[in-house]
């Protein structure tokens, strides 16, 4: 938008995404039969008309359509449509990829502010309301990942779980507050049916830690720093994600986070394109294994949580000043992992380095681009 002369960010899209929303009606699925080649044969066989099917059900169901807009046929959306033959999605009845009826009323990608960083962007198509009901107000443990390749490499552990336990990488008192505070919101979450709360004092922290992960009461946070637009390119996280994936326990705990891209297939909320990146200084280079997230999907915020104030059991994030206050305590450490990241990204081809670009919220575009600014309408 903005190469083609418009003023254009991501808070004017989440602008325009609040005043419709647009029902989630994409059914598609890599695993399930559902492809783009399974679409077009869908299309080429006449049950559907692809976009136009699109577009056809999105003006049944109230969505505002552009209908006078051109398109590449040469013709207006509203002469495409003229033709009604084969136009809505129930004319496949076999495994439909466009669906007549949402899987919910919303759809596409989500813009977050937190406490610790200006924006992000989760994607929220495909999660299902009971899927979102897994993480939406929950507070999950980080777990820090300085690149890609240190992911990677623990991720792959088929017994990463059980590492991250015996490192006792999180303090006993913030694992039992939040196995309480999970056990009290599923409990609300299932009106009243949920598992009673077990008697869990006196336990190690090997115990607890094992009954979080049975019961589906432990939620982490992962972590990947060092990949946005300067760092490294701004590659995106597919491998994480499916490593992720991969572990039919793990990814059942799990939200991943970073400031580089993502394809967006892991269980959890995939949340992505955090700014300031951690190469220019975001506090995302200050966090560390153990801290406390709140995923708070609905609201779309992620604010990190006081843990000092966790464990009487109380959900307070850090203000400014106390935020300010543990960063420079670590200070130290995050000058050398912006020495590190600066030498990493070094490594790379320097083609692939993105420099004199915006940032991810103004859609990494060249700075030249912003100096036309007065021109943009």
């Amino acid at each position: 938008a903005i190469s083609a002369g418009l003023k254009f960010d991501l808070w004017e899209y989440d602008r325009i995404r609040r005043i419709s929303a647009v029902p989630d009606i994409f059914n598609y699925s890599l695993t399930e039969g559902r492809d783009i080649f399974a679409l077009a044969e869908q299309c080429c066989s006449g049950q559907i008309r692809g976009m136009e099917t699109v577009i056809y059900e999105l003006d049944r169901l109230g969505v505002p359509v552009p209908f006078d807009a051109p398109t590449m046929t040469g013709q207006t959306w509203r002469e495409r449509l003229r033709d009604t033959t084969h136009l809505p999605a129930s004319g496949v009845t076999d495994n439909p990829i466009i669906l007549d009826k949402p899987r919910r009323g919303i759809s596409g990608i989500d813009v977050l502010k937190g406490n610790w960083f200006e924006s992000a962007v989760v994607k929220i198509s495909g999660m299902p309301e009971s899927q979102v009901d897994e993480f939406d107000g929950h507070v999950a443990a980080v777990l820090f990942f300085e690149n890609e390749d240190h992911a990677n490499e623990s991720l792959l552990d088929i017994h990463f779980l059980e590492r991250v336990r015996d490192r006792h990488l999180f303090e006993h008192d913030a694992l039992l507050s939040m196995c309480r505070y999970h056990q009290q919101l599923h409990t609300r979450n299932s009106n009243g049916e949920g598992k009673a709360a077990s008697d869990l004092d006196g336990i190690t922290t090997e115990q607890l830690f094992d009954f979080m992960v049975q019961e589906r009461l432990l939620r982490l946070a992962v972590i990947i720093a060092g990949q946005g637009p300067k760092g490294f390119g701004m590659p995106e996280m597919f491998t994480p994600m499916q490593h992720l994936n991969a572990n039919r326990v793990l990814r059942k705990l799990s939200v991943l986070l970073s400031d580089g891209r993502y394809s967006g297939v892991t269980y959890g909320a995939a949340v992505g394109h955090i700014t300031p990146e951690a190469l220019y200084g975001g506090p995302v280079v200050g966090l560390c294994d153990g801290d406390l997230l709140q995923i708070s999907l609905r609201e779309r915020r992620i604010d990190w949580l006081r843990q000092d104030r966790f464990v009487t059991g109380e959900l307070v994030a850090h203000d400014s000043n106390s935020l300010r206050e543990v960063l420079d305590q670590r200070s130290a450490l995050i000058d050398e992992r912006l020495r590190r990241l600066k030498q990493r990204a070094a490594a790379i081809v320097p083609t692939n380095r993105l420099v004199n670009v915006t940032d991810a919220s103004q859609g990494v575009v060249p700075l030249e681009l912003l100096e036309l600014e007065g021109e943009l309408v």
